[in-house]
């Protein structure tokens, strides 16, 4: 299982130093950069401790060896020589506690992952350009300030795409659909063709579709953020170079995506097992809470289903308590169904129990929450 130590070892950007520990780690999203990994093994002899109890260290590539109570010698040993990246600046920074991470704030750190980044809050803005100055120098010019009168969320139909992103079915644009289930020891997919037709015949819808979808899982599983176990049940396709073609897209699509990624074959049923790093808790989880009614089954019992319950218990009440009647209460729909199409088994009943049996709708239940009071 995890273990737990008092090793303080912050995550940067690109490289960490723990206080104490002669050991550095690199970022894994750095993949194949040889100055980098060169730099990280270079940090380990040109930066010398003094005072470890404080010590916290950063080196990134053409930005800043970041330090709290060291020293760092020839700097320009950081990077390998003659590798076309300029040499990294050294500042010294004086140590203090870290402020609170606070929603505002947390843009800045996708700076690089986007042409712009606007804000409409100016103490948020001046946070993000501080850290931009110290970090991401390069990122400074990417953010900007919101002026305009109009909501920044209206402007950009930034709630739309919200809700879109928290629906559990999503349209494709050829007529499919996709369907996404999150639980909790797996994620599935479910690629359906729904009103596509296609052109040609059914092997063809079945491609055309797939590969649509493939793309929109990629881009899906990023607005969502879903991580671990990945489960994407592909229409059944019968030609295997349609399945490398399908397989292709996929990984193509997520070759983008910055959290790790293990993709599997196509199975013979069109299954796709893959794995996503999970870097922080979903948007359903962060953004939703487990339905009240349902408690989190995404179901409730019919109607029929809760008339026929409350049958069973007030012939059990009846039998076991000696009363001079009962009243159920329960959900307006439930009671509707007993005055209905369940009248005459009530009737029966009531000649069965020798007692009557009064009717009561309560708004506040749910479809199947009800009781039985004696009377």
């Amino acid at each position: 299982g995890t273990a737990a130590d008092t090793i303080i070892t912050p995550d940067f950007r690109i490289l960490l130093a723990g206080p104490g520990k002669f050991h550095f780690a690199i970022s894994t999203d750095l993949r194949g950069d040889t100055c980098v990994r060169s730099l990280a093994g270079n940090a380990a002899a040109a930066i010398v401790y003094e005072q470890m109890g404080q010590g916290v260290y950063q080196v990134a590539p053409g930005g800043q060896a970041l330090f709290h109570d060291g020293t760092v010698q020839n700097p320009e040993m950081l990077m390998p020589p003659n590798c076309g990246c300029p040499q990294p600046r050294v500042q010294r920074a004086e140590a203090r506690p870290a402020a609170p991470a606070s929603p505002a704030a947390m843009p800045a750190t996708a700076v690089d992952d986007n042409v712009r980044v606007q804000v409409d809050a100016p103490a948020a803005h001046e946070r993000m350009l501080e850290f931009a100055r110290t970090f991401m120098p390069e990122s400074l010019g990417k953010i900007e300030l919101y002026r305009g009168n109009r909501p920044i969320f209206d402007l950009y139909a930034v709630e739309d795409e919200i809700q879109k992103a928290l629906d559990r079915k999503v349209p494709l644009k050829s007529g499919g659909y996709l369907i996404i289930d999150q639980t909790e020891a797996m994620t599935t997919i479910d690629v359906n063709t729904g009103a596509f037709v296609g052109h040609r015949n059914l092997e063809d819808t079945i491609f055309r579709t797939n590969l649509e979808a493939a793309v929109a899982i990629a881009r899906q599983l990023r607005l969502r953020n879903l991580g671990g176990i990945i489960i994407i049940d592909f229409i059944d396709m019968q030609d295997e170079d349609h399945r490398k073609q399908v397989l292709q897209a996929l990984e193509k699509s997520m070759a983008t995506d910055h959290a790790r990624t293990q993709i599997s074959s196509v199975s013979p049923l069109g299954l796709v097992e893959m794995t996503r790093k999970r870097t922080r808790e979903s948007l359903e989880h962060l953004m939703c809470q487990v339905c009240p009614t349902c408690e989190g089954r995404r179901f409730v019992k019919s109607a029929e289903t809760v008339v026929y319950e409350i049958f069973r218990e007030t012939l059990r009440q009846s039998r076991q308590f000696e009363v001079q009647g009962l009243m159920v209460l329960a959900h307006q729909d439930v009671i509707e169904l007993l005055l209905d199409e369940e009248s005459a088994a009530l009737g029966e009943l009531e000649v069965v129990v020798g007692k009557p049996i009064r009717l009561q709708t309560e708004a506040l239940y749910a479809q199947d929450q009800y009781d039985v009071v004696l009377l």
